[in-house]
């Protein structure tokens, strides 16, 4: 249910970029690095979604290959 919570943001037939950065704290820094690139998006349809990397993604043994990113607490 939560994943397709925002499933109507992006109908079929649409085109989409999507990118993601892994960090380790959500820092002022960061915040501000995110609300300035938020004022600056291309459309109103376009958006900043930072999720918490928690549960069973901090449980899965770090692997360089097959689980990069997972030592890190966000995603956004």
């Amino acid at each position: 249910m939560l994943q397709s919570a925002n499933t109507w943001r992006f109908p079929d037939d649409e085109r989409y970029f999507m990118k993601s950065h892994f960090i380790d704290e959500l820092t002022d820094e960061a915040i501000r690095t995110l609300l300035d690139w938020d004022s600056r998006r291309p459309t109103p349809e376009s958006l900043i979604v930072v999720r918490t990397l928690g549960g069973a993604v901090a449980r899965v043994d770090p692997d360089p290959v097959t689980a990069r990113g997972v030592d890190a607490n966000y995603l956004p």
